[in-house]
């Protein structure tokens, strides 16, 4: 999913027509599909398996194998990867950071221990990296459709699309089709980036989280 859409169907139409070739594709989501020429669909038939977030215990064991490497003896207890691992949401590199800013701000007011209020002041101070990070594994076209979200919160999806191609008219990109458009969109919602409600008159409205 990080070629533009008219690369992707070119180059798996061409890997497609040599024969005897499998094809592994690695996404961030399943939305490259829908967006996927007819060509392509009728040729690719994926078998797909879908590598879910870590859980909280995933992350627990990633984290405690961290600290005891990282971290001296007796400056954390069995809380701290717990309380980490449940504010990450799945995301193993915020984890890790979150581990290491709290450790320095533990450092930094000369605790002898990382306390809930280090974990708590590192994760406020990396919330903004989590949404970086998972920005930067998006299309160009998920990036534009939140950053008009951001530049517009309580848009509706009807000019938030009229907002959308004006922005690819600019950017001279080919626009997505209005049911990856709206693929899309509840990608950005699946991962917590934005939200949306339904309001009269208005149909539904989105902001960023």
């Amino acid at each position: 999913d990080k070629p533009e859409t008219k690369e992707r169907n070119s180059i798996l139409y061409e890997l497609l027509q040599i024969g005897k070739v499998g094809l592994i594709c690695i996404c961030n989501s399943r939305y490259f599909l829908l967006s996927s020429d007819e060509r392509v669909q009728s040729r690719l038939f994926p078998r797909q398996i879908s590598f879910e977030p870590y859980t909280v215990d995933e992350l627990v064991a990633i984290l405690k194998q961290r600290a005891e490497l990282a971290l001296i003896n007796g400056s954390w207890n069995v809380k701290t990867p717990e309380t980490i691992s449940k504010l990450a949401q799945g995301d193993a590199r915020i984890a890790i950071q979150t581990l290491r800013n709290s450790a320095e701000i533990a450092e930094s007011s000369r605790a002898e221990i990382i306390s809930k209020e280090h974990i708590l002041k590192a994760w406020n101070s990396i919330k903004d990296l989590r949404k970086k990070y998972l920005l930067e594994d998006l299309t160009w076209h998920h990036r534009a459709l939140y950053n008009l979200i951001k530049e517009r919160p309580g848009i509706s999806s009807k000019h938030l699309w009229e907002a959308y191609l004006k922005v690819c008219n600019l950017e001279k990109k080919k626009p997505i089709a209005t049911r990856t458009f709206s693929a899309y969109l509840a990608r950005l919602k699946e991962i917590k980036l934005i939200t949306s409600e339904g309001v009269e008159k208005r149909g539904r409205i989105f902001r960023i989280l």
